[in-house]
């Protein structure tokens, strides 16, 4: 199978020290998330987030739920791997897409295992280890401009992350992430 015919998942995580996560975690609050976020959570995540903060363990386990929820289903993967540098950590894992051709089976299981934790963990963490230096955040934000994404003057890392690392432009937004690493 070529390669065109997987496609690779990016799951950023804000900057980490020693990809862990920093400790101790604080609830996020209601108001740094987007509206009715806490609306309708799927039972998986309902332990997770009772408490509104996520643990890189319950984010690791829901990474690695979407992976066996995509299995389970009869969608080939790779295994997620942890994928560090100086900016950033953030899972990667892959799915066929000969298997999943329209991406509708991870979805699904993103959605039932990672959705909300992935916002909760990147909004708790942005909050933790503040933006990317302000020149490295120009960088990304010119890179996405220049692949034809809006990128509004304040917006911070999380933001941007937020706004196009779970839509049709995830790809692109990811391989802007990407090329930061060092």
């Amino acid at each position: 199978m070529s390669l065109a015919a997987w496609r690779i998942v990016i799951v950023l995580l804000t900057a980490l020290s020693a990809c862990a996560a920093p400790e101790p975690n604080t609830p996020v609050a209601d108001e740094a998330l987007p509206p009715g976020i806490f609306e309708s959570i799927p039972p998986q995540q309902q332990d997770p987030l009772a408490d509104r903060v996520v643990t890189f363990d319950e984010y690791e386990a829901a990474v690695f739920a979407v992976a066996s929820c995509l299995r389970d289903a009869g969608v080939r993967t790779l295994e997620p791997s942890l994928d560090e540098n100086r900016l950033f950590a953030y899972y990667e894992y892959g799915f066929s897409a000969v298997d999943d051709p329209e991406g509708e089976i991870h979805d699904a299981c993103y959605d039932r295992y990672l959705s909300l934790i992935d916002v909760v963990w990147v909004t708790q963490n942005e909050s933790d280890t503040g933006d990317l230096r302000s020149a490295e955040l120009e960088k990304l934000k010119d890179c996405l401009r220049s692949v034809g994404l809006d990128v509004a003057p304040d917006a911070g890392e999380g933001d941007l992350f937020l706004q196009y690392a779970n839509d049709e432009h995830a790809a692109v937004a990811g391989s802007c992430f990407a090329d930061y690493k060092s």
